[in-house]
């Protein structure tokens, strides 16, 4: 019995995330996104960003690892109760993609969760369409280009997502964006820009 009622009261992952916290000591900053910095740490088989707040707190974390070689897969995503549904994780796979030009594949165990859960964030991916999101048959190692979400997610558990980059990074589309605008609107998606590096 104690075993169940520790699952019952245990809170979920993302409780967690302070454990992340000394992987992104000493490490550059890459961009910022509002009042949070972007991090990374990269090894041969591994890639982990995080978005760390201003009391240098995990408030954000990504990590993929090398699936083949031009392809990464997703292992965990992560944003803190207080930063949910504000753009951090669509901002985490952004960057990898548009900035970091990397093929991403999703994993094929995807929570619902709502907009939050993984299935919600790859359909907002999908429909945004900042870049390519298609399907993807890890058995057969197959692009599905005119897989629509249903394909993917009523089909096995072999069907996965992938996202592949454009040629434009988030500073580049932003601009284009705006441009169509003619100064009538501005969208600062990722808060203000900055003059040192690439802030969104």
């Amino acid at each position: 019995m104690a075993k169940i009622d520790e699952i019952i009261t245990s809170p979920g992952r993302d409780e967690y995330l302070e454990r992340y916290t000394g992987i992104f000591d000493n490490l550059p900053v890459l961009s910022t996104i509002r009042d949070l910095t972007l991090r990374k740490l990269q090894t041969s088989d591994a890639i982990r960003y995080g978005l760390l707040n201003e009391r240098n707190q995990v408030a954000g974390y990504f990590e993929l690892t090398k699936y083949d070689d031009t392809k990464w897969q997703v292992v965990l995503v992560q944003v803190a109760p207080a930063y949910k549904s504000q753009g951090y994780g669509t901002f985490l796979y952004d960057y990898a993609v548009m900035n970091d030009k990397l093929s991403i594949l999703s994993d094929v165990n995807q929570s619902e969760g709502g907009p939050g859960g993984s299935k919600g964030l790859w359909l907002k991916l999908y429909n945004q369409g900042r870049f390519r999101v298609c399907g993807y048959n890890l058995s057969t190692d197959t692009v599905l280009p005119a897989a629509t979400p249903s394909d993917v997610y009523n089909q096995s558990e072999n069907i996965c997502w992938l996202a592949t980059p454009g040629n434009e990074t988030i500073n580049e589309m932003l601009t284009r964006q705006n441009a169509r605008y003619e100064g009538k609107r501005t969208i600062v998606w990722y808060g203000p820009t900055t003059v040192s590096g690439d802030n969104f």
